[in-house]
């Protein structure tokens, strides 16, 4: 019997090759019957694709339901983007097999040499630029200044502070309550590949020939209110541009920053500078090369306690990537509180018919919706009314409400909800006092 396999370069299974190639982690939309596309995308180093769609979620693979939630199984749209006979062949492949791709011509029993033969082969195909191609149908792709008009920006994961991996050798900065902005050389455009109406007088100080990916930024726990005056146009008469690369696929990240000082008319910049310089600067922002883990989690709490958001890592030598990629990492410290359920909100799309968010009520008397963090399981059997139920959270609005909660489950030990002691909070009131308004909420 001739072993299956997959060829890492052509991605051919049994020599049938996919109509499309896709890149490992690459992302592509595929339309849908309602009004949001579905997303078909490589999983990261392994041969095997993923679908939001409805029949690729419940796990039927050629008709059969698929048990092992990591078996090779397709849908519609996996078939029209990478072809039906390549499907039929792929889907049939034992899991190890696509978990771990081989070689042309070996078995399952790969020596040590080939081993190395195969990742130097995959390193080359995800080299840059190629493996920076755009998502979208057309194909076309982002090299260094070619063209003007929105892209998909880099996007960071959490670090874990409590995990076991290091940030020993990556840069820092503080994470800034702003607004995402990208300038292609014309224009600014917001991560959703939405214009920004920057006045021609805040935008003649940017490079032409630049492209530029970084934040608009007032000050620090200003988020609304700066987010309030992209969006509609207002004042721009205090509003920085903190940049903190340049989208170039072909730079690692110090030869990237090289060019960030070098058009950046303000030069390098910490936060401090930016909010005590009161008006609007072009500026690189300030990067400082992480020694330790005491040292980046001293960072982290100076940040917070001035009311910052937390911290940035970015990998040294790192190329850019458009999507999400761990060569970029958010440091930001979670809350945990507890909350009433107090009812619940119907669901939509996916979730019709069952529980879209529960109604969660906290301590302080605050009412707020939580979908995120809700199993299929909770959207069909709800926390029951009256439950106390635990939640997550980033950070607190002014009004006092939870920012990006998520559902914990029901604290089944706890009979009083209880708010979290949060750093913004106090740091809100104290300055409505200094002021003499008074009027700030401290949630206890």
């Amino acid at each position: 019997m001739i072993p299956a396999v997959i060829d890492p370069l052509t991605g051919a299974v049994n020599g049938i090759l996919p109509k499309r190639l896709l890149q490992p982690g690459e992302v592509v939309e595929v339309p849908s019957s309602g009004k949001a596309p579905y997303k078909v995308k490589r999983l990261a180093g392994r041969d095997e694709y993923r679908c939001t769609c409805p029949t690729y979620q419940c796990g039927c693979a050629g008709g059969t339901l698929v048990t092992s939630p990591n078996a090779p199984r397709t849908c519609r749209h996996l078939k029209d983007l990478l072809g039906e006979v390549y499907e039929e062949a792929r889907v049939k492949l034992p899991l190890q097999l696509t978990m771990s791709p081989q070689k042309p011509g070996a078995t399952s029993q790969t020596s040590s040499s080939s081993s190395t033969l195969l990742a130097a082969k995959r390193k080359r195909v995800a080299s840059p630029p190629a493996a920076n191609k755009s998502s979208s149908s057309s194909g076309s792709s982002y090299g260094p200044w070619t063209s003007s008009g929105p892209i998909e920006v880099m996007l960071a994961h959490t670090f874990d502070l409590k995990g076991s991996k290091s940030p020993v050798g990556m840069w820092a900065s503080e994470k800034l309550d702003g607004v995402r902005a990208y300038w292609d050389g014309k224009s600014l455009w917001s991560r959703n590949q939405k214009k920004y109406l920057a006045p021609d007088w805040w935008t003649k100080r940017l490079p032409k020939n630049v492209r530029l990916d970084g934040e608009l930024f007032i000050k620090r726990d200003y988020f609304d209110t700066t987010s309030g005056e992209v969006r509609g146009g207002g004042d721009w008469s205090k509003m920085s541009y903190a940049v903190f690369d340049v989208v170039d696929f072909e730079k690692t990240l110090e030869e990237r920053w090289a060019v960030a000082r070098k058009v950046c008319v303000d030069g390098e910049m910490s936060v401090d500078q930016l909010i005590k310089r009161g008006r609007p600067c072009i500026a690189f922002l300030e990067q400082v090369k992480i020694t330790s883990m005491e040292q980046m989690e001293g960072m982290l709490a100076n940040v917070e306690s001035l009311g910052g958001e937390g911290l940035m890592l970015r990998r040294s030598a790192s190329y850019y990537k458009k999507g999400r990629s761990n060569d970029v990492l958010k440091v930001k410290t979670f809350y945990d509180a507890e909350g009433t359920v107090i009812g619940y909100k119907a669901g939509t799309g996916r979730n019709e018919g069952r529980v879209g968010a529960i109604k969660v009520e906290m301590a302080c008397g605050l009412v707020f919706d939580c979908g995120t963090g809700l199993s299929d399981h909770d959207r069909e059997y709800p926390p029951p009314l009256g439950s106390i139920v635990k939640y997550s959270f980033q950070e607190l609005y002014p009004s006092g409400a939870p920012r990006f909660p998520a559902y914990k489950g029901i604290a089944i030990d706890k009979d009083e909800p209880r708010d979290a002691v949060v750093r913004s909070a106090a740091i809100r009131a104290a300055a409505a006092a200094k002021k003499g308004g008074g009027g700030a909420i401290l949630i206890q």
